[in-house]
């Protein structure tokens, strides 16, 4: 499904489509945009707006603005920064 993204122009679907999309972000410890994603050849990342005279997040795909939004999608889920570090115990 995404796999159109890479390369050229963006091309519809639409944000609609992405946002029903099962995806798992990352912390990337960055403020603007503190989450990533790797969906097959093409990084997802969200960056944070100046909400609320803006939308909430703006979805970027290979550095490309997609779209706007303000509530966080049902089919996205956040994996947490402790998820990530290896148990040393």
């Amino acid at each position: 499904m995404n796999e159109r993204v890479t390369g050229g122009p963006m091309t519809p679907p639409a944000l609609e489509e992405f946002l029903h999309t099962h995806v798992e972000w990352r912390p990337t410890g960055d403020v603007m945009e503190p989450w990533r994603s790797q969906q097959g050849r093409n990084r997802w990342s969200l960056r944070l707006n100046d909400f609320p005279d803006e939308h909430l997040y703006t979805l970027l795909i290979n550095g490309r603005s997609v779209g706007s939004f303000d509530d966080w999608p049902v089919e996205w889920l956040k994996r947490d920064s402790a998820e990530l570090m290896p148990n040393t115990g």
